[in-house]
């Protein structure tokens, strides 16, 4: 049964991820926490049966739905269940206080381009419900990349990723998701052929916490379970405080969290695989990307 306000007397709670069902990793601290306006990586859950299918989003969007406006946000689609559309999605967890709307279209299994599914948030008649920003926590920066001052980083715009990213620490991608909070790799291949079980996977990025075999940057693992459907972007300084005390960053988005690396075993922690964000678009052709532009509103 689904529903807003049914109870779940579970005492296993499962995941999917890719083709395989494991036991729910712990939330990355903070990630689990309940938000509103909703911001990109944070802990999403949706019941499926008896089991409840923990995510995170991704980025903002509009779109027209019989003739009105309504806003969204975008996860992977994979979380929905196996090819499996619709959804009740809560926020942070199974509550009828939590619930922030349905999953309305999903690509994963039918379309290669992209494993996306759209969730219509409830009560979009305007923006309020909709952040235009990605929550961070986390340790790992590369280079000089410090904390955002306010904890979170403005979508300054989504682009398609291009050949040049390919080992270039210029264009390092970080992740945000619920379970292993805020990561970073080297992009290894922008337009790699990821093939799962359930369906191929193609064009999408493949990342990794290594820049080579005996050069990484961090020995953690760069993603895990629950991490599916986090944006995946380059982190870029927009303002700094004269004498560095405050420090704002914004977001190029370039992708969106798949999973791990189907041709590497599933203990090898190196490599994570992006969903492009604009075939998203690709797919779905009348949806518009909501960004916080370059000003001011973005910190």
């Amino acid at each position: 049964m689904r529903g807003r306000t049914i109870i779940l007397m579970v005492m296993l709670i499962f995941l999917i991820y890719g083709s395989s069902i494991i036991y729910v990793q712990a939330q990355y601290h903070g990630y689990g926490n309940r938000y509103r306006p909703l911001l990109g990586g944070i802990q999403i859950v949706i019941p499926y049966y008896y089991s409840l299918y923990y995510c995170s989003l991704a980025f903002p969007v509009n779109f027209k739905e019989s003739g009105n406006q309504k806003y969204g946000f975008i996860t992977a689609g994979h979380c929905s269940g196996k090819k499996a559309g619709g959804g009740d999605v809560y926020q942070p967890t199974v509550d009828q206080n939590n619930f922030i709307g349905n999953i309305i279209r999903n690509s994963y299994g039918v379309d290669s381009r992209a494993d996306a599914a759209l969730i219509r948030i409830e009560g979009s008649g305007n923006e309020n419900g909709i952040g235009k920003h990605i929550y961070e926590n986390g340790n790992l920066y590369f280079g000089n990349h410090k904390p955002d001052n306010d904890g979170r980083v403005g979508i300054l715009d989504v682009r398609t990723p291009f050949k040049e990213m390919e080992l270039n620490e210029n264009y390092i991608q970080y992740k945000s998701g619920r379970t292993t909070g805020l990561t970073y790799g080297i992009v290894i291949q922008y337009d790699y052929y990821a093939k799962y079980p359930d369906g191929d996977l193609y064009p999408a990025l493949l990342i990794s916490r290594c820049k080579n075999s005996s050069n990484c940057y961090y020995n953690t693992t760069i993603v895990d379970h629950g991490d599916s459907g986090g944006p995946v972007y380059d982190r870029i300084l927009i303002y700094q405080e004269l004498g560095g005390a405050l420090k704002y960053y914004g977001a190029i988005i370039y992708g969106l969290v798949t999973g791990r690396d189907p041709s590497k075993p599933q203990n090898d922690t190196r490599y994570m695989v992006a969903s492009w964000a604009t075939k998203v678009k690709e797919i779905w052709p009348d949806i518009s990307f909501i960004t916080c532009g370059s000003g001011s509103s973005c910190w």
